[in-house]
């Protein structure tokens, strides 16, 4: 009777052990997610730009050390100055992906509590905020939860945050600080650059270039990744008259980046005095957008005259030029003193 009954209970023991609720409390309990890859898609959004959007994949990959993460980030164009671009990094957190998510598994989150999250404020003015999508496998299909970040949110106290949401946001600080700073850290004016340099071993932006994600966000980013390798025509400065004398060297101003940003082109007059050995002694701004006259003055201070020059007044036109589609503000005869 004894051994019959020692059989018994482990005959039940081991029945238990394989039905799928146990196999679910217990990967829940040891920190066990049915999955190893996570994809964040996050589209940031601001009143205050262009650009007005900014658009980022993480994907977070499970290891023996912690969780490993490949970021693709992406910036609209800006008419067509400033083309789209796209940055790559990685980062690794020692913390397990199980923690990352305060050891939810996002397969059992009940489709009820989601949308619960989603009706909460269909009717709030909105001026800024995060969308966020997380797409894991769950049995072999893919599920996708959505979570909108609202400007309250971030800067309501009170805000009355669902839990799910609020837990995204701490995810998304952690994720933050492993890149440095998030989308609102970046600088306003970025210089016009060739993107073809871009690593291409990132397997994330591979996945963006073949529009793997392309749905999860409202403009294609397989497009913008393609749109982004396009050589941009740098704007061009060029001196257009040099009155007695011409230069023996000029150095040419840079083109402002709030300059581009503001569409500003046209030309520039500017008056010299040029002093011993020929070189600019004085400079007066005649016309042009005060924008340039920073750069201009930098740059004509390296200029050197011939000797026939010197003590003699001297009078230069600069051109700039923005080379876009849009309507460019001639500032030639604006008066910035």
């Amino acid at each position: 009777m004894t051994g019959r009954y020692i059989r018994a209970i482990l005959l039940l023991l081991n029945a238990i052990s394989l039905s799928p609720l146990y196999a679910q409390s217990h990967s829940e309990k040891s920190n066990e997610l049915p999955y190893k890859e996570v994809v964040i898609a996050k589209t940031s959004f601001i009143d205050i730009g262009p650009p007005f959007d900014f658009y980022s994949v993480y994907k977070l990959i499970a290891t023996n050390t912690g969780t490993d993460i490949e970021k693709v980030a992406v910036t609209p164009a800006v008419g067509s100055c400033q083309p789209p671009t796209i940055e790559t990094a990685r980062a690794h957190l020692q913390t397990p992906i199980a923690e990352l998510f305060a050891n939810k598994n996002l397969c059992a989150i009940p489709e009820k509590e989601l949308h619960r999250e989603a009706k909460r404020c269909k009717k709030c003015l909105v001026f800024s905020g995060v969308h966020i999508t997380a797409q894991v496998q769950c049995k072999g299909a893919t599920r996708s939860i959505k979570y909108d970040v609202l400007d309250r949110d971030m800067f309501d106290a009170k805000a009355g945050t669902p839990p799910e949401t609020s837990q995204t946001m701490k995810l998304l600080s952690i994720l933050d600080e492993a890149f440095g700073g998030g989308d609102l850290d970046r600088p306003i004016f970025q210089p016009a650059q060739n993107q073809s340099h871009i690593a291409q071993e990132n397997k994330t932006l591979k996945e963006v270039e073949q529009g793997k994600y392309d749905d999860l966000f409202s403009e294609s980013l397989s497009q913008l990744y393609r749109d982004s390798l396009k050589v941009p025509k740098l704007p061009l400065v060029s001196l257009n008259n040099s009155t007695p004398f011409v230069p023996i060297s000029a150095v040419m101003p840079t083109y402002p980046p709030i300059a581009r940003a503001a569409h500003q082109g046209g030309e520039a007059v500017i008056e010299l005095q040029v002093g011993p050995e020929g070189k600019v002694s004085d400079v007066k701004w005649v016309s042009g957008s005060p924008l340039f006259e920073s750069s201009t003055t930098t740059a004509l201070k390296q200029w050197t005259f011939p000797s026939e020059a010197i003590g003699e007044p001297q009078t230069i036109t600069l051109g700039f030029n923005l080379y876009c589609a849009e309507p460019v503000t001639n500032t030639s005869n604006s008066q910035s003193h």
